[in-house]
């Protein structure tokens, strides 16, 4: 990975520019996401800041020149029975600087802040024609584990969605 390129988690001072990136990978490639563009730009400021502010979400960006490039979402479970097991969400790196090595250095940096959290397993969800992501996770040591058919409908086409998990 590039040395100018820098990975942390985001807070509140982030947030103009976590709102930023996150609205252009919805609206860049609603195919790989849950969520839509059409949604989250309505959402109020408290609906971002919360984002940033609570305890079992982990908002980790990297950085290039103090510009956010890249980012992904952990999220850990609050119940006592499963809070062994986190959730790898809404995994981006700007186009330009894809292949230089900040997708895995993200999920990296996560794995060790939810391994530091008393996380065992790390689980994602990928839509099955991104072979690249899947490329990424496979390297990083995820198996497919299932597949989740007709996950997500995007203008009247379905998407279906590999399910991937990692011990950590």
């Amino acid at each position: 990975m590039d040395e100018s390129i820098i990975v942390k988690k985001l807070n509140k001072e982030d947030l103009e520019q976590y709102k930023e990136i996150r609205l252009e990978l919805l609206k860049n490639e609603p195919i790989n996401f849950g969520s839509s563009f059409e949604e989250e730009s309505t959402f109020n400021e408290v609906m971002w800041e919360n984002r940033l502010s609570k305890d079992y979400l982990g908002v980790f960006g990297g950085f290039i020149n103090g510009k956010i490039i890249g980012v992904a979402l952990a999220v850990m479970n609050p119940r006592k029975k499963i809070k062994h097991v986190a959730t790898l969400n809404s995994m981006y790196v700007k186009e330009k600087y894809r292949n230089l090595g900040l997708g895995r250095e993200l999920i990296k940096v996560i794995i060790n802040h939810l391994s530091n959290q008393g996380v065992e397993i790390l689980n994602l969800s990928v839509v099955t024609s991104n072979l690249n992501a899947i490329n990424l996770y496979k390297s990083l040591g995820f198996e497919v584990y299932g597949e989740e058919k007709n996950a997500i409908k995007l203008n009247k086409e379905y998407i279906n969605l590999f399910l991937m998990t990692k011990n950590i």
